[in-house]
């Protein structure tokens, strides 16, 4: 009955320690709280150091990021994302947290980071169901997060409403590789859990003139007409923020 999703493995300069985040519940959901495990190895075996609840709320769905590490979770009955620090030893959290994306009901953050612009892909609440993707950015994970609508392009309108039946769950930068991306994530079946798969798409981001334009689609490009060829989504556009675009495919 119990229920352990979406570990991620952090390791700490300081303490010479791999530390894994996880969301911990229990099979109706209840518990929704954050557990934490150090290791010495990154392939373990883990010491589970117990769970809790960030700033005593609800946690459910959370990403980090390098250096200074944070947490995102969707928290308050899934109405409100909630973006921590991590203490330097990762192991918790600081007292300094943010309230954003208040009422908006959105879940699954998968945070990334280009030239200095924080950008977050978040899912809405439909259980198992995909549903509309919605991308936001700040100037920190901290800051004032700002929506740029609904990234999917291509396809029928029914896969861009529901972001190709998946929901993100990661954004890997490629080694060696400026500006291009791994797009992780799930693609659950609700009948059996057990046999929902994972699907990657690769992600290019570059500049371009005149505002910012993302792009998530499944068309094939080739590798050289991969941004010649793209027609970026009017949502983003006219924001002042740096020229971004993104291309999931």
């Amino acid at each position: 009955s119990k229920v352990v999703e979406r570990p991620r493995v952090l390791y700490n300069d300081m303490t010479k320690r791999y530390v894994m985040w996880m969301h911990v519940d229990e099979a109706d959901y209840e518990l929704a709280r954050c557990g934490v495990a150090t290791s010495t190895r990154a392939g373990g075996p883990f010491t589970y150091r117990g769970s809790f609840r960030p700033h005593g709320h609800m946690c459910r769905d959370f990403t980090d990021d390098d250096g200074s590490a944070y947490i995102a979770y969707s928290s308050e009955d899934n109405k409100v994302m909630h973006i921590a620090q991590l203490t330097k030893d990762y192991i918790s959290v600081g007292k300094d947290f943010v309230r954003t994306m208040v009422g908006m009901s959105r879940e699954a953050p998968a945070m990334f980071k280009y030239k200095g612009l924080y950008l977050m892909l978040t899912s809405g609440c439909t259980g198992w169901d995909p549903n509309r993707a919605e991308i936001f950015f700040a100037r920190s994970p901290l800051g004032q997060w700002e929506s740029l609508g609904n990234p999917c392009i291509g396809g029928t309108i029914m896969a861009r409403q529901r972001t190709f039946y998946a929901q993100a769950t990661h954004v890997l930068p490629m080694p060696g590789r400026p500006g291009e991306f791994l797009f992780l994530a799930d693609r659950w079946v609700p009948s059996n859990l057990g046999s929902s798969k994972y699907i990657w798409l690769p992600m290019w981001v570059r500049e371009v003139p005149g505002g910012a334009d993302i792009a998530l689609t499944q068309q094939r490009i080739r590798r050289r007409q991969r941004f010649r060829s793209m027609r970026p989504g009017a949502a983003a556009a006219n924001h002042s923020i740096p020229s971004i675009d993104v291309v999931v495919r």
